[in-house]
């Protein structure tokens, strides 16, 4: 459509073009959709609501995901994968599939002998809906959000499906960049386009829809925009683009989009925005959500400018941006690792009690392809919403305030699910014995009510202040024991997740300062005079990061603002769609932000990087390596510290793909007889028309920017893919 820009983001024309604005949300645990009609008679806004057709869908109740409880307007985002559906690869009819017609209603088909089909259940992989009664018998082949493998790089998690038209011992695991696709334009076209929201416009005046996505920060420039031109290459609605989520979150707040009446901490940050109207203000925003942490930090500046379209208002520059594949679903993993290693101490104890082994643990499985079995599902089920309550009911200084009867609830019901996976019969045939193993494992596995897991812990304000520095010495207690207890193990893990959460912060603060090129440390980035925070997403209402959050703000003297429940989870959709109706002028992006560099996978650990300068400025550049062997493309945010981060602390490192070098002249000979010179060497460009960044000509797409070279996907993928035997630990 005319007024696009080529790499998705609006321009400033195009910005009032549009009657009708939607944003989708596609996060790991849930996705989210908001809508808004300005102008004339139809002027509101409101969540999309994504579960509307789900008793259409399955002729039966089903099992809703609820916030509060009640039927939240979110679709949960955890599927079961349906076989023998589609070929390999996926034909873009799949992602056409039409679950639902113009008015609603399921849609069905007839075949040529005349037989009717439900066409949602014939055809798409994806399940998005369960019913409310599970058959216990079933295994489901349950598959988390594909973003998450896709982010990671962890296509061996994809769960294995047999084909369409295909004998049944040919099996195929499907990309995770292609399930995304497939995915999103599935759940645009119809739980948000055809829901009832937004039905009747879509069929009326489709070309009246401006529809963002939000991605995290993990994906790349390239890997969104693809995920866009898929989307608008297939969709009919007026314009396509993206934001990066933690870019969002800046707009639901300065645009007021938020449902929940504002406190005075909110009204006083408003209040000093609107004091600094005419000088440059920063915003920090963090959105930290099941499956990803996202910072950004924004620059506000009151700019004049001789397009007449434009004219005099405020620009929005992002001086940085990070994040990490890490989020609340690596919170609950660490709680499933210790509720875990203490069920597998009791293992002889289970033995003599019952004369058989445990039939499964919380973490593990015995199939080669990460699947779980039925009465394992059940009880990981119970152990999830016990981690869930316990992490909703702990305060700061990791005291675990959740009733001890409360827990029990829960461990009685993952045991039942123990007990029958001996036999369905156990249970009623051993009566007393049954009710001793509940006994015994409640009190095994029951968290200590009103007490500190580990009050050992000593954080003080300025350890939180030293920010990326401070993770390199760990925790400190203030007596080492000659041992740690689970529980004290249990607090370290969690103490680190949370110190890894102030990290970003200090990574924020680097990449700006080499973005602006300010090597003075007493120039402030983060200027409490002009300086604030915002902190989004699900997992952000964890108490104990909470604190460690409002600590290190505090130290540096700046305004924080936690948005609460559902504003923090739908802060991004709300976000999108204000950016586009605010005043402001996205000044860059299409800008990388970080430094990138090279590993061989043969020769040694040393890291040859990227010129950044060159590569913002579009320059084709040579960048010299040692050998022919395999190099790995990686990230970084600290480039002055390159070497020791990657020796010591690989963790700080993201992977991105891998490269085969070529060979040729790096130098020609030189007009007083200096010597030519040849070597194996890199071609790197980035493509800012095309937000391309390119190595020998190869487009880079394979995972996202940032993330962790170490990470395991098991502990992003738990519970709905556990970690095969077969693999090793």
């Amino acid at each position: 459509m005319e007024g696009q820009q080529q790499n998705g983001t609006p321009s400033e024309s195009e910005k009032t073009l549009f009657k009708y604005y939607v944003s989708l949300d596609l996060g790991s645990a849930s996705t989210a959709a908001f809508f808004q009609a300005v102008g004339g008679q139809e002027d509101t806004r409101e969540m999309v609501r994504l579960q509307a057709y789900a008793r259409e869908l399955l002729g039966e109740e089903p099992r809703y995901y609820t916030s509060g409880g009640t039927i939240s307007s979110r679709l949960q985002t955890r599927f079961v994968f349906n076989e023998f559906r589609q070929p390999a690869p996926l034909p873009v009819d799949h992602a056409l599939l039409d679950f639902v017609d113009d008015r609603g209603m399921r849609r069905y088909e007839e075949d040529e002998d005349g037989n009717v089909y439900e066409y949602y259940e014939r055809e798409s992989i994806f399940q998005y809906f369960q019913p409310r009664f599970r058959n216990e018998e079933l295994t489901e082949r349950r598959m988390p959000n594909p973003k998450i493998p896709f982010q990671m790089g962890g296509r061996e998690v994809i769960i294995p499906l047999g084909l369409k038209d295909a004998p049944s011992y040919e099996r195929h695991r499907y990309e995770p960049a292609e399930l995304i696709k497939h995915m999103t334009l599935q759940i645009l076209r119809n739980f948000v386009l055809r829901s009832p929201e937004l039905r009747e416009i879509y069929q009326r005046e489709p070309e009246q829809i401006h529809l963002t996505l939000t991605v995290p920060n993990v994906y790349s420039l390239t890997h969104a925009q693809d995920i866009v031109t898929f989307v608008r290459d297939h969709l009919d609605v007026g314009a396509v683009d993206f934001l990066f989520e933690s870019d969002a979150v800046a707009y639901a707040f300065l645009s007021h989009n938020l449902e929940t009446t504002p406190d005075a901490t909110r009204l006083k940050i408003l209040g000093k925005l609107g004091d600094l109207r005419d000088q440059e203000r920063r915003l920090i925003t963090i959105d930290i959500g099941r499956g990803t942490t996202d910072l950004s930090l924004i620059r506000l500046l009151p700019k004049e400018s001789d397009d007449p379209v434009i004219g005099p208002k405020t620009w929005h520059c992002v001086l940085a941006r990070t994040g990490r594949s890490d989020g609340g679903n690596k919170l609950s993993y660490l709680f499933a690792r210790y509720y875990d290693a203490r069920l597998k101490e009791e293992a002889a104890w289970f033995r003599e009690q019952t004369g058989r082994e445990l039939p499964f643990d919380f973490l593990n499985t015995g199939s080669e392809e990460g699947l779980v079995g039925a009465f394992q599902r059940v009880a990981i089920d119970a152990l999830e919403q016990l981690i869930e309550d316990v992490k909703k009911n702990m305060e700061p200084g990791y005291k675990v305030m959740l009733k001890e009867a409360q827990q029990a609830e829960h461990i009685r019901a993952l045991t039942k699910h123990l007990l029958a996976a001996i036999d369905p019969q156990w249970e009623a045939d051993n009566a007393d014995k049954a009710d001793a193993i509940y006994q015994h494992l409640t009190e095994v596995l029951t968290l200590p009510e009103g007490k500190a897991l580990a009050p050992r812990i000593q954080v003080s304000p300025k350890d939180l202040l030293k920010g990326f520095r401070f993770l390199r010495r760990g925790m400190r207690l203030d007596e080492e024991p000659e041992s740690l207890t689970p529980l004290d193990e249990l607090a370290q893990s969690i103490h680190q997740y949370v110190q890894d959460a102030i990290a970003l912060f200090g990574e924020l603060e680097t990449i700006a300062r080499e973005r602006e090129d300010i090597t003075d440390k007493r120039v402030r980035i983060f200027d409490p005079k002009n300086t604030f925070v915002l902190v989004a997403g699900q997992a952000s209402q964890f108490l104990p990061l909470q604190h460690a959050i409002q600590s290190y703000c505090a130290g540096r003297g700046l305004m924080t603002q936690f948005l609460e429940q559902d504003e923090a989870k739908e802060a991004c959709c709300r976000g999108a769609v204000s950016y586009h109706l605010s005043r402001y002028h996205f000044e860059n992006p299409d800008e990388i932000h970080g430094t990138y560099g090279f590993i061989s996978e043969a020769a040694s650990d040393r890291i040859r990087l990227v010129p950044t300068a060159d590569l913002k400025a579009g320059k084709p550049m040579r960048v010299q390596v040692d050998s022919a062997a395999i190099h790995t493309l990686i990230y970084l945010t600290h480039p002055a510290e390159a070497q020791d981060i990657l020796t010591k602390h690989k963790g700080y490192v993201a992977r991105i793909s891998r490269f085969e070098p070529r060979y040729g002249p790096l130098k020609e000979a030189g007009a007083e007889g200096e010597a030519a010179e040849s070597g194996y060497y890199f071609e790197v460009v980035y493509i800012r028309e095309q937000t391309e960044l390119r190595i020998n000509d190869q487009p880079v797409r394979e995972i996202g920017n940032f993330g962790l070279l170490t990470q395991d996907i098991y502990e992003k993928v738990w519970p709905d893919i556990l970690r095969p035997l077969t693999v090793a630990t």
